[in-house]
């Protein structure tokens, strides 16, 4: 069993990106260990299965791996999904001057964007969720993960990882899904065996050429390659203009700020998060949706005590400056 450690630049939590994964329905996680976070996953550009156990170690995050992968791109895909890979140092700071972030740092110590295992299983979930409900569409992909992924076990818990690039290209049928998405699932598994879904690349492209490589994917569209590139790559510097909740919540949090208006802001390479915000009313209000209604509205992620709803995305270190232009 290899094994490596990672150390936080910044404010870090690994029981919030816990709490994280157990309310964001495409993880479908389970904490089976208390103070443990077990993974399994494809590795980028191959077919090797990593079993991942993560756990807290005073100020270090500690892994150790199981199976054949390679243990350098374990180590280094690990960092990206805890969002471990990016220097958070400059993040108290913010909240120091902004007191709305303030607020949801108190609210949310430690907490970082968790991100899908790769760019190339962002745009599997999203194709899969493609006009279906997310709680069927979670469904759905843990049953392929079981019948068509790889396993491995960790402490005793069996994981079975979404299926590789390879299986998805020489995929036929899959229960709940049209056969449109299929085909689409077919052309991701192909282009990812290409190389065209690499979270390296597309971090080193211009977010616009990024994205524009991203929509050529049959079945991809703005909102869904923002998803990939935020939620997959991991890229920190874009900010999210296919996501409408995230002006209804800059308005809420910020009476004087109204809509998202003059498109993305590529902000200067910092270190401070910012909160992406659902649109999600405080829980006082939440009696007044019926499920199906709070289902559809609801973020990627749900905070369980009722507060507001958030997924993070880091951008400049000067708050204000960062929102200038992208709200009035």
């Amino acid at each position: 069993m290899e094994r490596f450690a990672l150390h936080p630049r910044g404010p870090y939590a690994l029981a919030a990106s816990v709490r994280f994964l157990e309310g964001f329905a495409p993880a479908a996680y389970e904490s089976a260990t208390p103070g443990h976070l077990h993974l399994a996953f494809v590795t980028d550009g191959g077919a090797a299965v990593a079993g991942l156990c993560v756990r807290a170690e005073g100020g270090v995050v500690a892994g150790e791996i199981v199976g054949e992968a390679d243990p350098g791109v374990v180590r280094a895909q690990v960092a990206r999904i805890l969002s471990l890979d990016v220097d958070g140092s400059g993040f108290p700071a913010v909240g120091a001057r902004d007191p709305v972030i303030g607020r949801l740092q108190a609210h949310y110590p430690g907490l970082r964007p968790v991100l899908f295992y790769s760019p190339y299983e962002a745009a599997a979930w999203a194709l899969i969720g493609h006009r279906i409900r997310i709680t069927l569409a979670a469904r759905i992909k843990a049953r392929m993960a079981e019948e068509l992924g790889p396993a491995v076990t960790v402490h005793g818990e069996r994981l079975h990882a979404f299926p590789g690039p390879a299986r998805l290209a020489d995929l036929h049928a899959v229960p709940g899904l049209s056969t449109q998405k299929v085909e689409r699932l077919h052309a991701l598994g192909a282009a990812a065996t290409d190389g065209l879904l690499d979270a390296v690349s597309l971090r080193a492209l211009p977010p616009a050429e990024a994205l524009a490589r991203l929509k050529a994917l049959p079945g991809i569209g703005d909102f869904s390659a923002q998803l990939i590139l935020l939620r997959g790559a991991g890229e920190p510097d874009y900010l999210p203009t296919a996501e409408p909740r995230l002006g209804r919540a800059v308005a809420r949090l910020r009476p004087r700020s109204s809509a998202l208006r003059d498109g993305p802001h590529r902000a200067r390479r910092g270190v401070a998060p910012l909160s992406h915000l659902g649109d999600r009313a405080p829980a006082r209000d939440a009696g007044r949706r019926d499920a199906r209604d709070r289902e559809r509205r609801a973020p990627l992620t749900e905070d369980r005590d009722g507060g507001v709803t958030m997924m993070w995305r880091i951008v400049s270190v000067d708050v204000p400056t960062a929102m200038r232009g992208i709200v009035q």
